[in-house]
């Protein structure tokens, strides 16, 4: 999987110009294509940079489709990188409930 992930980044990367802009749209949506489905871990995506890639492409394309799909894409990656943390308020109301359910215990 790993050779799958760095091919894929160089591939995204000879279809980008060196600003970040598409010369090849058809390779870059054959790859956002193979991302979406793809199950990448977090060292893949911190050696392939292929999250930095994505984020660029998805500033400087100008095919809202293109950006849009990006955009979730890199979402997407966030989350599996930095894990969504309770806000405090929605932690206070969770112990509130546990507490009330300890005292009719």
């Amino acid at each position: 999987m790993s050779n799958n992930a760095h091919e894929l980044s160089n591939r995204l990367l000879n279809a980008l110009d060196s600003n970040y802009n598409v010369v090849d749209m058809q390779t870059v949506n054959e790859i956002i294509s193979i991302l979406e489905k793809f199950n990448i871990t977090k060292e893949l995506l911190e050696t392939t940079r292929l999250g930095k890639h994505v984020n660029e492409l998805r500033r400087k394309t100008a095919d809202p489709t293109l950006a849009r799909r990006a955009k979730v894409l890199v979402k997407r990656w966030r989350d599996l990188v930095i894990p969504v943390v309770a806000s405090p308020a929605h932690t206070g109301n969770n112990n509130n409930v546990l507490s009330a359910v300890a005292c009719t215990s």
